[in-house]
């Protein structure tokens, strides 16, 4: 079970940089989701990576070999990364407005 953690983790890492990259395309996306659901797509994206990284630290119980290790410490990197730039994004463009 921790093993599928690990890997789903992973996954889900690559998957919350691809909606990161969706988000910030274009400003019409963001522009229909304030007007539709009220809020900026990048708290999907952050609240995705911040569940990311929970899983990617219970997938640390599940070690089992080196390649094991090394996708959870590239999972934590990952979503800590888009995490923090998220943070940073929403809290700046928040100062701006």
């Amino acid at each position: 079970m921790k093993t599928k953690i690990n890997i789903g983790s992973f996954i889900a890492s690559l998957v919350c940089i691809g909606l990161f990259f969706i988000a910030t395309a274009s400003s019409e996306i963001v522009h229909f989701f304030r007007t539709t659901i009220g809020f900026h797509p990048l708290n999907i994206v952050l609240t995705a990576s911040l569940l990311t990284v929970l899983f990617g630290v219970l997938g640390f119980s599940g070690m089992n070999s080196w390649k094991a290790l090394l996708r959870s410490i590239v999972t934590l990197c990952l979503s800590l990364g888009l995490s923090l730039l998220t943070i940073f994004i929403l809290v700046i463009g928040s100062l701006l407005t």
